[in-house]
């Protein structure tokens, strides 16, 4: 992978560095959000995160463009978007069914072994290579996740265990979801961070609304207190962040990128112990040191390249 010739004293890198930080700072709230506003079930928190941050993008774009462009939206266009959206939609209930079951530190952790199934799809199907830093990741997040979660393991509640299980199945929606967003924005001639931005937000939130009536939540929220959360969750987080994060990673070396977006996890966690009283031992840490080690060892491996 060729990487950008960036000198360390460009001004400009500085720039896309604090912008970058600022949307993994901005999204490593996303699952303390969800967990206060609990007075949405977990798909119903994310179909109002992608309603609420497509409806944020569309006001952005009118107050800087004054006009949409409606014809850009053919159905060649929006057929990859919608299955980029579809693993989306996977990817956020089962990222929030994990945070009601481990809470939002945990759950962001784990969410973020995505890196490792992104790995195995390019060793299985697109035939890569495997080298040691890629060995060397699998095995400490191995040992990461052991220290997380197997101490006590059977004397956890099963809402606990169901909750690391959909821990991993998000990091695998999610690597899915990454591998089509790819696809979408070079091979589908699609669109620009925003307008793409926007047409994932509203699929989403459609696929979301459709899980809603399948698995017969309700659309209601149930207090005002989780109306404003859920808002700042789809403004801030979908919207902002995202595009902060989005504008910032083709102007950024993948090992420079893939160390700052570890503030997500790692200020996950921080939060889940400052608002959530989350007890955390020595063990914890020394396992989400040694995971956030992987995870990062993990996503620089191709910066090599």
């Amino acid at each position: 992978m060729t990487e950008p010739n960036l000198k360390i004293n460009n001004p400009k890198q500085s720039i896309f560095i604090l912008k970058l930080m600022f949307g993994a700072i901005l999204i490593s709230f996303s699952g303390v959000l969800v967990k206060i506003a609990d007075g949405a079930g977990p798909i119903t928190a994310g179909f109002y995160r992608m309603l609420f941050g497509g409806i944020s993008l569309i006001i952005f774009v009118l107050i800087k463009e004054k006009k949409i462009n409606l014809k850009q939206f053919k159905t060649k266009k929006l057929y990859p978007a919608f299955i980029c959206s579809l693993f989306f939609a996977a990817d956020l209930t089962c990222w929030h069914k994990s945070i009601i079951g481990v809470g939002p530190g945990l759950a962001t952790l784990l969410g973020n072994f995505q890196v490792f199934f992104l790995a195995g799809f390019g060793i299985i199907i697109l035939k890569e290579k495997i080298n040691f830093k890629t060995i060397l990741s699998i095995i400490l997040a191995f040992f990461g996740i052991i220290l997380l979660v197997c101490p006590n393991w059977s004397g956890l509640p099963a809402s606990w265990k169901l909750g690391v299980f959909y821990g991993f199945l998000t990091a695998a929606a999610y690597s899915c979801y990454i591998v089509t967003l790819r696809r979408l924005q070079t091979k589908a001639d699609f669109l620009d961070i925003i307008w793409n931005m926007i047409a994932i937000s509203l699929l989403t939130a459609f696929i979301m609304a459709a899980e809603i009536i399948i698995f017969k939540e309700s659309f209601v929220i149930e207090n005002n207190k989780s109306f404003l959360f859920l808002l700042a969750y789809g403004v801030l987080q979908q919207s902002l962040g995202w595009v902060l994060i989005g504008g910032s990673l083709p102007h950024l070396k993948v090992s420079t990128a893939g160390l700052i977006l570890l503030l997500q996890p790692s200020l996950s966690f921080v939060w889940d112990i400052i608002f959530f009283n989350r007890v955390t031992t020595g063990l914890d840490i020394a396992g989400v040191c040694i995971a956030i080690g992987a995870i990062y060892l993990g996503s620089a491996v191709k910066s090599d390249a």
